[in-house]
């Protein structure tokens, strides 16, 4: 197990758009990592047609998680680095399936605008309807919005996952006989959360964007 605690060469907070260039790079943070290692090893030997045969196993297991302790961010505005944040953190709207029929979508009593814009500027069948996305309404307030952006008020925003790797494992293993060796070498993530950003669109098309609901039927 081993704790890490150094300072960050990190963007420098926001600056208003009349700098004119990207915020520079300066030691801003401080930042606390935490994680584990374990390592198994066997090595062995015999006689294998009279002649030693040696052979070796290892497996390796590790995580760690990274958290900002310090940053000029006391409003923890989400679109920067705020105390408190582990790095990779994903913030995310909640969906509680999709719309089963049309009626249902139009009685939803909840304000969807926020986050509909395709759904509602559509040049067919624009506006809610079966098949579409039912987000949750966190704060109760009827509408889907960001809030003001902040750690404390999301909105109808939560931490949905984490984009950095978690449980990166390890297997090697080799034998050498008879002036024969062999080796092998797997290497792996046992966790990771992805989600789709604006250039996702040149990846998969225009498919992110399509709507279901013409070919959703919902079976009970």
């Amino acid at each position: 197990m081993f704790v890490i605690l150094k300072v960050c060469k990190l963007p420098a907070k926001s600056l208003p758009g009349a700098y004119g260039a990207n915020e520079p790079k300066q030691n801003a943070a401080n930042l606390r990592t935490k994680g584990w290692e374990l390592m198994l090893t066997w090595n062995d030997a015999f006689k294998l047609a009279n002649k030693p045969f040696r052979y070796n196993l290892s497996v390796g297991l590790a995580d760690n998680t990274s958290e900002i302790t310090k940053f000029d961010n006391p409003s923890k505005i989400l679109s920067d680095y705020y105390v408190g944040q582990k790095l990779g953190d994903i913030w995310g709207y909640v969906v509680d399936g999709l719309f089963r029929t049309d009626e249902e979508a139009a009685n939803y009593n909840v304000d969807q605008t926020a986050v509909n814009f395709v759904i509602n500027t559509a040049q067919v069948n624009p506006g809610l309807h079966a098949g579409d996305m039912k987000f949750v309404d966190l704060d109760g307030d009827h509408t889907i919005s960001s809030g003001s952006n902040t750690a404390d008020d999301p909105g109808d925003r939560k931490i949905i996952g984490n984009s950095l790797p978690r449980y990166t494992y390890s297997i090697q293993g080799g034998f050498d006989w008879y002036g024969f060796d062999f080796s092998i070498y797997l290497q792996g993530v046992g966790h990771q959360d992805w989600y789709p950003g604006t250039n996702s669109v040149f990846f998969f098309g225009d498919h992110t964007l399509v709507r279901i609901h013409r070919s959703f039927h919902a079976i009970s």
